[in-house]
């Protein structure tokens, strides 16, 4: 240029990790393996020689294309671009890949992206990238072995899948371009205004009165309003669908189950995402998403992916399980005790299987919907506790008090934004030590955390 600068013109990248539940394999010791499920294959753990950490992945097929497969799926559309890696090893036999693989709305396999197939003993990282074809939905992550010949053994670790965003071939052309209108402003709702709700016949979507801050045009103010005739159970994303001259006020809001329906208009700001609740199902909260610009980022739910449950003495019954992560807010673990004697008894549970990893999040907030549908027990050694605890704190949800029940609640408590998810634990204890004949059962129906970026 004339006064001796360069420009440099290329393609620049932005990359958004996508977070697997137990990508390093150090979630737990024991086996079910957190996060992943065994398909043609036994799922155990390498200690002798991991690749990192105390454990890595051992995954033993008895048939080709066994392998382990990730108990979550991931949104997705054609055009998507992703970067995977992952530290593998063979047996000598077996041919180990990391594979994503993208489906349609029918939930069949369109492609994938795989990275790995040497049958090389040693560690090695393996890397591969790849664009999600047309009519993609959905994608799974697979660790599998591809070798004909079995039964044989391959080993994996570090697993990772980014998500990539071209940012553009040029330098913007600037704010100075173009009119103040929603399409180029920086806002963000300075609350959560978006409840999903059972109206009867569909769902609906209440939308509170709430402000939208912006880069530079100060601090708007919406009225309420509803989006109704909505389907059950859906993702919708929230929208003002016009107000171009940014006024406020009064304003007609639409929800769309596409997300770029929110920004495409130069009237149209996003307010939110919500999913509604299930036919029958309580009230949703909205997912603190909405805005456009210099905000709070994604917004993550993340679900425990084991339990454990110890009994003593006579008359209990029940366990806490995988109805109390499930991500269904109307299905419950239900665990009781009635004792006719003088012996004690107790039920307790452990839940774990959150990702290990250590992500600079905004905010941790942890759910737990729960109920005390019968109590009759007396006595200050008995008791119904719901704890938590992590690496550095711990905390009590519930400490439900004799005699007395509680109707469905669903407690919050707001967690470190340092906090290792790999670490948080919940735990349930139903105790009695009383002998006369009495009754108390704890429901549990979910326990969830959310986190924002």
């Amino acid at each position: 240029m004339e006064d001796g600068s360069i420009f440099i013109k290329g393609v620049q990248y932005s990359a958004q990790t996508i977070v697997l539940p137990n990508s390093n394999f150090e979630a737990s010791a024991s086996t079910p393996v957190p996060g992943w499920t065994g398909s043609g294959a036994t799922l155990t753990y390498e200690t002798g020689s991991p690749y990192a950490g105390t454990q890595s992945l051992k995954v033993s097929s008895v048939s080709q294309y066994g392998g382990a497969i990730c108990n979550q799926k991931w949104a997705c559309a054609s055009g998507d671009q992703f970067f995977v890696s992952a530290a593998i090893k063979s047996d000598g036999t077996a041919i180990p890949y990391l594979a994503v693989e993208f489906f349609d709305a029918s939930n069949a396999y369109i492609g994938g992206i795989f990275a790995g197939g040497s049958t090389s003993t040693s560690w090695s990282v393996y890397t591969a990238s790849g664009t999600a074809p047309a009519n993609t939905v959905f994608l799974e992550i697979h660790l599998q072995n591809n070798a004909a010949s079995q039964p044989s053994a391959c080993y994996f670790d570090n697993v990772t899948v980014d998500r990539i965003t071209i940012l553009g071939t040029n330098v913007g052309d600037g704010a100075a371009n173009f009119s103040a209108t929603a399409s180029v402003l920086s806002y963000r709702p300075t609350s959560n205004p978006l409840v999903g709700h059972d109206s009867g016949g569909s769902a609906e979507i209440d939308i509170s009165s709430f402000n939208m801050l912006t880069s530079s045009k100060g601090t708007i103010s919406y009225n309420s309003g509803s989006v109704s005739g909505l389907s059950y159970d859906t993702l919708y994303y929230v929208y003002v669908s016009s107000d171009p001259t940014l006024a406020g006020g009064a304003t007609t809001y639409a929800a769309s189950t596409t997300k770029t329906d929110a920004l495409d208009g130069v009237g149209r700001l996003f307010v939110g995402s919500v999913r509604t609740p299930v036919s029958g199902g309580p009230d949703s909260t909205g997912n603190n998403d909405g805005g456009c610009g210099a905000q709070a980022g994604q917004t993550n739910v993340f679900s425990f992916s084991a339990s454990s449950n110890t009994n003593s003495g006579t008359a209990v019954s029940g366990s806490i399980g995988s109805s109390s992560y499930d991500g269904d807010l109307t299905t419950y673990s239900a665990v009781r005790i009635t004792n006719t004697n003088s012996s004690s008894a107790s039920i307790s549970s452990t839940m774990s299987g959150m990702p290990a990893q250590i992500v600079p999040y905004t905010s941790v907030t942890l759910y737990c919907r729960s109920a005390v549908p019968t109590n009759n027990i007396t006595g200050s050694s008995n008791f119904c506790k719901i704890t938590y605890s992590y690496a550095g704190g711990s905390g009590t949800i519930l400490n439900q008090p004799a005699t007395t029940t509680r109707a469905v609640t669903t407690d919050s408590v707001s967690l470190p934004t340092s906090i290792n998810l790999g670490t948080l634990q919940i735990s349930t204890l139903v105790s009695r030590n009383n002998g006369t004949s009495q009754t108390l059962e704890l429901d549990l129906y979910e326990v969830w955390v959310v986190t924002t970026q």
